[in-house]
Formats: structure tokens, C-alpha cells, sequence
């Protein structure tokens, strides 16, 4: 069957969040939902059955390793066969707007179309930041199309929220890095530096969720090394293409380094940094203007509750 859309939704030992993900979705002909499982527990893998005799128009494919989201995102772009390719977690959901967006983008010629999104306590439903560096993205096109447009193409991260042309996507070889953490960065800044045509909707099409025991909470060594990585991998990556961007993300493990005392990883991180192209010099220089606008940022609002105040 030919699809206008394939949805992909890596999933692992959450099956009452994917449960309301799936929920979120209209079940239409012209779409195809793979849900890829990576490798969860054996009642997980139970409840998942059982899902699919709820949901038989969704295909779910199970992964036999725990290879991380980038793989099992991977393995179902290799499925997809969707005209556009959309990205979900299974721990969130997609608001309302999405039978609309179905509706007006299944013609469309554009490699990208880039979304809004909200985001909420998974448990509490109150209010969270944890989508607000995309909030001030699509705050900024107001203002600024250019320079929004640039941050869209290379800060924002995350896959999804984003309608993206398969054929643009195989055209590229645009895949997911099979890391634990920061996965998606690589194909996020990929697809942005090689989409000719974008679009931008200002309608929050994704709710992201915030929810102990998330991936992006857990901290480790090697998950500080992987950080460092990563973001060094985009600078060379487009320094090489001649565009100067760095992440302020790959700071925050020399934050927390310096935090925690941790001298020896900091040196080791820095050591990973200098294999593409970063400089010692440059990350702490760049790093100390970055603690800078912190601290100025800082007394701006003392400044400003002291005002109110009097």
C-alpha cells in the first residue's frame, strides 16, 4: 500500500505511555505506524502483544538487542515506505492539529516542515520548559525569519516535530547514530544543512513529556564523553561545510565536571573535543563568554524583581 505518511515510535518498557501515544493517532489508509520495540522486558513484550491484536493496522516490529533509540529509529526508517517520515517517542503524544496537518501537507513538496511544540509532566499534566528552547525558536520567526530559519536547521536537535521527505532522506543517507544520549543530534543537523525547501508551521503538533527515569535524566561518564562527542562531530561537520555553529549543550559536561570535581573526565572530554577540531582553548574561551551571559542574564532578572519591588 502506498502511505502519505509513516509514523516511527521507539519503544521500551512503557507500554501504558505508548498506549496513549498510539491513542493520538488517527487511523487513516494513507498511514503507516511502526512501532519499533528495543528489546523491552518479557511483560512488556506481553502487554505489546496484546496491543496488537487492539491495534492491527499498526505494524510492530522487536528488536532481539537493546541497541538505544537511534537504532530502533533506524530500523524503522528501513520499513517506512511513507511519502513523509514522522518521529514520535512513545512517552508523548501528538495534539489534535494532527488530522489537520495530515490533511494539508500529504501533497507537499518540501523536504522539511518544522512544527512547534508544548510540553507537559507526564504523570501531573502541569506545565513544563521542556520544549522551551523550540518555544523561543518559533518565537524568534516572528521576528526574525533568517535567523530562526538557521536554528531550526542546526540547534533544534530532537526528530521530532518535523514532517521530513523520505525520498530526501535516502537521497542523503541521513541516519541516526547508534549512541545512548544525543542520538538524533546527527541526523537532526543533517537534514537541516541538506533540506533545499522548508516550511514552517507555528501550530505545536507534538506534546513532549517530562518523566523520572527518562533517558535525558540519567547521568554517566560515558554519557558526558558521548556529549562531547556528538556536538564536536556537528561543529567539524559543518565548519568543514563552512558554518560556524557550536552547541552551548556540549558545556553543559564541562559544567558538570567542574561541578563535581571531576578533573580527570573534564581532561578527557577536552581530549575528544581536540580529535575534531575543538581546541582546549577555544571550548573554555567560548565557555567562559557562555558563563558571562549566564551571570548578566542572571542580574537582569534581580534587577528587575527589584524594581517591581519598589
Amino acid at each position: 500500500m502506498q502511505y502519505n505518511f509513516s509514523i516511527i515510535i521507539p519503544h521500551y518498557n512503557i507500554p501504558q505511555l505508548l498506549m496513549r501515544c498510539i491513542s493520538s493517532i488517527p487511523q487513516q489508509n494513507d498511514i503507516q505506524v511502526l512501532v519499533v520495540d528495543d528489546c523491552s522486558n518479557s511483560d512488556s513484550v506481553a502487554k505489546l502483544k496484546e496491543m496488537e491484536s487492539q491495534f492491527p493496522w499498526i505494524q510492530f516490529i522487536y528488536q532481539n538487542k537493546n541497541l538505544g533509540g537511534g537504532a530502533a529509529r533506524n530500523k524503522g526508517l528501513s520499513l517506512a515506505t511513507g511519502k513523509y517520515i514522522l518521529f514520535i517517542d512513545a512517552d508523548d503524544y501528538f495534539n489534535y492539529c494532527i488530522r489537520d496537518v495530515f490533511q494539508q501537507y500529504k501533497d507537499s513538496d518540501n523536504d522539511i516542515i518544522f512544527f512547534n511544540a508544548i510540553s507537559i509532566d507526564s504523570d501531573l499534566y502541569t506545565q513544563t520548559y521542556r520544549c522551551s528552547h523550540i518555544n523561543k525558536i518559533f518565537e524568534l520567526y516572528k521576528k526574525d525569519p533568517a535567523k530562526a530559519e538557521f536554528q531550526m536547521r542546526y540547534a533544534y536537535g530532537e526528530p521530532w516535530g518535523k514532517l521530513i521527505r523520505r525520498d530526501f532522506i535516502e537521497e542523503h543517507d541521513i541516519r541516526f547514530e547508534e549512541t545512548k544520549i544525543h542520538n538524533d543530534t546527527q541526523f537532526s543537523y543533517m537534514a537541516g544543512y541538506y533540506a533545499k525547501k522548508i516550511a514552517v508551521d507555528m501550530r505545536a503538533l507534538n506534546c513532549i513529556t517530562s518523566r523520572e527515569g527518562s533517558v535525558s535524566k540519567q547521568i554517566s561518564n560515558d554519557r558526558l564523553e558521548t556529549r562531547v562527542q556528538v556536538f564536536a562531530k556537528q561543529f567539524q561537520f559543518l565548519h568543514q561545510n563552512h558554518i560556524e555553529y557550536l552547541d552551548d549543550r556540549i558545556f553543559l559536561t564541562f559544567d558538570y565536571c567542574e561541578q563535581n570535581h571531576l578533573k580527570d573526565e573534564e581532561q578527557a572530554c577536552y581530549k575528544i573535543a581536540e580529535e575534531f577540531g575543538l581546541s582546549k582553548s577555544i571550548l573554555q574561551k567560548k565557555h567562559r563568554r557562555i558563563k558571562l551571559k549566564r551571570k548578566i542574564k542572571s542580574l537582569k532578572k534581580r534587577l528587575s524583581k527589584i524594581k517591581k519591588i519598589i
